[in-house]
């Protein structure tokens, strides 16, 4: 009988050696230490195909650290694809909406061990999340951080044929629907892993992403998730007002446009 693999999400420390060593007889492991380092764009790849493609997810939040940043992104590609996430939070506050989505939440890495050595989790392909074709030509943009950020667009959108969607889905399968995902990171550096989510659950629903980050130096993975990347929050709304379609030659003349504009 083949074995299950499941992906172990992290930062780069021995947890995994010892998850491997107590259910390597029972499981097979996707390592993302062994994922290609070379570059953000394979890294990129390599992680969150992991993170889609094995049945059961194992994230692991230890004490004293803070949730990985990538973390949620892979999630948010295993989530898409209706994987089984088993997510074991040692710190000190759990995320209510990480909770949410996940199977069984743990509160220790032994516990989590000791539910997959007696139980077999299995993905239920009823929640993943598919990508739908609107048929109605309007573009709907999923604002995936604080909408207070893009109040300015919200009337230009009531004329024109373009919808926002916003923050946070009660039932996760309206995400098919949407057709461009937007993430701002205002300066500061403490970024809404909320977004981060989305960003992961987008990428691997092949949906664009536009991230706005205003921070002085890019978190290295996540510049691979997106389609575009601006580090002024002008220019994006610029953008979102201009775009007013997916197609390779359009969406290229709006940026063109605004290549010229800012004289970049």
């Amino acid at each position: 009988m083949k074995k299950k693999k499941i992906y172990l999400a992290g930062s780069f420390f021995g947890f995994r050696d010892k998850i491997i060593s107590e259910l390597g007889y029972k499981y097979e492991f996707a390592d993302p230490r062994k994922n290609r380092q070379h570059s953000i764009a394979t890294l990129v790849v390599d992680d969150i195909g992991g993170a889609k493609e094995c049945p059961i997810m194992l994230p692991y939040f230890p004490k004293g650290k803070s949730r990985g940043t990538m973390t949620y992104a892979e999630i948010g590609g295993s989530r898409a694809k209706g994987n089984y996430i088993i997510i074991a939070d040692e710190t000190e506050k759990r995320d209510n909406f990480l909770d949410n989505i996940s199977d069984y939440n743990p509160n220790s890495i032994e516990d989590a061990i000791n539910f997959l050595k007696n139980n077999n989790p299995r993905r239920d392909v009823s929640r993943a999340i598919t990508k739908k074709q609107n048929k109605d030509n309007k573009l709907r943009i999923f604002l995936a951080t604080n909408i207070n950020y893009f109040k300015e667009i919200e009337t230009v959108c009531q004329n024109e044929n373009k919808i926002l969607m916003y923050g946070s889905f009660s039932n996760l399968k309206n995400f098919g629907n949407v057709d461009l995902t937007v993430a701002h990171f205002p300066e500061g550096g403490n970024r809404d892993k909320k977004a981060i989510l989305f960003m992961g659950m987008s990428y691997a629903l092949k949906i664009p992403i536009v991230m706005i980050e205003e921070n002085p130096i890019i978190y290295p993975p996540l510049a691979g998730l997106p389609r575009r990347i601006f580090t002024k929050k002008e220019i994006a709304l610029d953008y979102l007002i201009r775009l007013e379609s997916q197609e390779i030659q359009d969406e290229a003349k709006v940026m063109y446009s605004l290549f010229q504009k800012y004289k970049s």
